[in-house]
């Protein structure tokens, strides 16, 4: 009897796309393998070095306590950068360290630890800790899986890898899946959004898995009402997109808020896990109606593809957000956070932002409003304009573009509120400079919605026209030798985008060289005559030996003096990365616990007793109790200072009359040696802005921390200057 051998056989054909099109271009031949294992898991550990061309196409795993204990990474064609890096069970879309545990922790803590279930095609999670992910994992030449444990108690795993090896073929797909996990407790209150993906394209997106733990009552930070995902595409390529979400419980498929929903699992996207967290607590209203939910999107039909590059948020209140994004890309991974150590991944502990990496450099602008509509205010050219002079009453800001985008929601917001989706009515004007090598033409892509009007160097402001929705165009201009000026105006009204109010920019010179936005802030004169300078863009900065900063780093509320009040942000700590003089620094700022940080923009100060202060009063950081009897504390850490002798000047006030006279003790010290390098009492009283002077002697790398303790009033810090070997 003999036997025919198919060139092709057609069940083998791994081609077609089965139930879902993932858009890979995968060999035709596949020849199925499988790896199956069980454990323990103490330190790192390879779970499976496979060979190619291949392609994932099952990873399943049980066991106890694989929650954060364990870290996920897979790393495809020997790249020194992991495509995974997740907690394990993130990874499969379990999140709040929900999976079971195992022996007396097991029957103590299983309810709370109960792993709830997942049913997509991307996703499946079964009780008793049994996880699947379906996400099809292409690669040339090498996949390696390992987990890493750092928690110091072993962990038994068992596992499935289920891949397709395609010999003797011609492989010809350049995406490579990955994935990211990030959280952030507490999110900035109603500001930036909950930050989620940073990647280079090309690429595709494939969905996300977003959970959400309230740390205050839904009446006074509703999750839902804080807008949903912001997702800025190819925002520095030729057709820039934004896709801007309406309430987050739309983006998982539920509606009217979601407070009280039935947990399921649907195809694409749904709220698998939502409870009541402290029902019939009455202690405190902000401690009761807290809800701690998961919800997932996966986008399947309405693909999101990206070219240049994709960033990714999501609108949250104060609360703890964390997420697992997954993505194509044909582009090594750049990370944008890292890996909590273990324990600080757990509940509980509070990171802020200080495992965030931070991203390529698309340009810096100055802003400018809120302004009403209709705006009639002519467009600053580069006579006119000074970023210590307000515009029609309203200071200038500096604001990082995300890959290209400028979106101005992040700067102009109303007070925080439960208002669904909350965004104003309004205009406001974006300022930037840019340096062209010779005379030329070029090509400036704008994207926005609304409308928008440019100018360009001294020339006529030209409309641009009205979007009802976000679009793109592309201006041809001509520049001059060295430095050029554009300055844009944007409306916003609710539209058809729901109160998008962003832009993206690009500038390609017809030589084919992008130009990024920068802005120059020069401060003005310190007492001894010395000009100190602060590079806030890209490129060289004079060599000056100082700079000025204000505090906070975050604008937190452009309409603080219509309200007539500030906004506290329970949220610490909040940093920036300035550009100065002396090299990248960053700037944090932090609060004990029983202090929360309130951030508050000011109009220039024109009476009064603060008046002298003028500029440094213009923004101020407050440290205001939550206990009583306890000293408020408030923080400011500097990192990346070179070494040498320093001097810090810093301005306080009580901040407001009604304040008693306090004493503001201020100590300081480096993190990294522990040595201390000043100590100073001063009294405050509410009518006297005081000015403090510390001598520092730093080493090179170390860090400088500096607590300023109030014991009977909220202390106010509005601003300092650090100047190097300047007297």
């Amino acid at each position: 009897m003999s036997h025919h051998r198919a060139d092709q056989p057609a069940a083998r054909r791994a081609r077609s796309s089965g139930f879902f099109d993932w858009g890979l271009n995968l060999p035709e031949i596949a020849v199925s393998r499988r790896i199956i294992r069980n454990l323990d898991i103490e330190g790192r550990v390879i779970l499976g070095d496979l060979r190619g061309p291949g392609c994932i196409r099952r990873f399943q795993v049980t066991g106890r306590n694989i929650g954060r204990e364990l870290i996920l990474r897979i790393t495809f064609d020997g790249h020194s950068v992991p495509h995974v890096e997740a907690p394990l069970a993130d990874f499969f879309g379990i999140m709040h360290n929900l999976s079971e545990m195992s022996g007396s922790a097991y029957r103590k803590e299983h309810c709370e630890r109960a792993s709830y279930r997942l049913n997509t095609p991307f996703l499946i999670s079964n009780p008793h800790n049994a996880f699947t992910a379906y996400f099809p994992m292409p690669f040339a030449d090498s996949a390696r899986f390992e987990v890493i444990n750092d928690s110091g108690e072993p962990v038994h795993l068992f596992y499935y890898i289920d891949w397709h090896e395609y010999n003797d073929q011609v492989w010809d797909e350049p995406l490579r899946f990955c994935a990211r996990w990030r959280r952030e407790a507490p999110v900035p209150d109603y500001q930036d959004d909950f930050f989620m993906l940073d990647a280079d394209g090309p690429g595709r997106l494939i969905g996300y898995v977003h959970s959400i733990d309230m740390l205050y009552n839904r009446h006074i930070m509703r999750w839902s009402h804080a807008g949903s995902d912001n997702i800025y595409i190819d925002g520095m390529g030729r057709y820039p997109a934004y896709l801007r979400g309406h309430g987050a419980e739309d983006t998982f498929g539920a509606s009217y808020g979601g407070h009280t929903y039935s947990p399921q699992s649907s195809l694409f996207s749904d709220l698998p896990y939502y409870v009541q967290k402290d029902e019939g607590d009455q202690d405190c209203l902000r401690h009761t109606d807290r809800q701690k939910l998961v919800g997932y999107r996966f986008f399947a039909h309405e693909a999101v593809y990206f070219d240049d590059a994709i960033h990714l948020r999501f609108g949250s209140r104060a609360h703890d957000v964390a997420a697992t994004v997954y993505w194509y890309s044909a582009r090594p991974v750049r990370p944008y956070v890292q890996m909590p150590p273990y324990p600080e991944r757990l509940p509980g502990i509070r990171p802020g932002r200080r495992y965030d990496i931070g991203l390529p450099d698309s340009g810096q602008w100055w802003t400018c409003g809120p302004f009403p509509l209709p705006f009639t205010g002519p467009l600053p050219t580069a006579d006119d304009f000074d970023a210590n002079q307000p515009m029609e009453g309203r200071i200038w800001r500096h604001y990082a573009a995300k890959r290209g985008f400028v979106d101005l929601n992040h700067i102009f917001r109303p007070a925080p509120s439960n208002a669904n989706t909350a965004t104003l009515t309004a205009a406001a004007v974006a300022r930037c400079e840019f340096e062209a090598p010779q005379a030329c033409k070029a090509t400036i892509t704008l994207g926005w919605d609304d409308e928008l009007v440019l100018r360009l160097n001294d020339g006529e402001a030209q409309l641009l026209g009205n979007h009802p929705y976000f679009c793109s165009r592309d201006i041809e201009v001509s520049l001059r030798e060295g430095v050029n000026h554009l300055a844009i105006m944007l409306t916003n009204t609710p539209a058809l985008s729901r109160g998008a109010w962003a832009f993206s920019c690009c500038i390609v010179t017809e030589q084919g060289d992008v130009l990024l936005p920068s802005i120059c802030y020069v401060a003005p004169d310190a007492d001894d005559g010395t000009l100190l300078k602060v590079d806030l863009g890209a490129g060289d900065s004079n060599p000056q030996n100082g700079f000025l900063a204000f505090v906070p780093p975050y604008a937190q509320d452009a309409n603080a003096f219509t309200l007539g009040k500030a906004i506290d942000i329970i949220c610490s700590p909040q940093s920036e990365r300035l550009t100065t003089p002396l090299g990248p620094i960053t700037v944090t700022l932090a609060a004990s616990d029983n202090t929360s940080i309130g951030f508050r923009e000011h109009e220039p100060v024109t009476a009064g007793p603060h008046t002298a202060f003028s500029e440094l009063i213009r923004s101020e950081v407050r440290a205001n109790h939550h206990e009583g009897g306890k000293p408020v504390e408030l923080t400011l850490t500097l990192e990346g200072l070179p070494s040498g002798t320093y001097h810090l000047e810093t301005w306080h006030h009580v901040h407001s009359a009604e304040c008693a006279p306090t004493d503001l003790k201020v100590r300081g010290h480096s993190p990294t040696t522990r040595h201390e390098i000043c100590r100073q009492t001063v009294g405050l009283n509410p009518d006297v802005m005081c000015r403090m002077t510390h001598v520092l002697e730093i080493d090179g790398g170390e860090s400088l921390w500096v607590a300023f303790s109030a014991e009977n009033a909220p202390a106010v810090l509005n601003g300092f200057v650090l100047a190097q070997g300047l007297a």
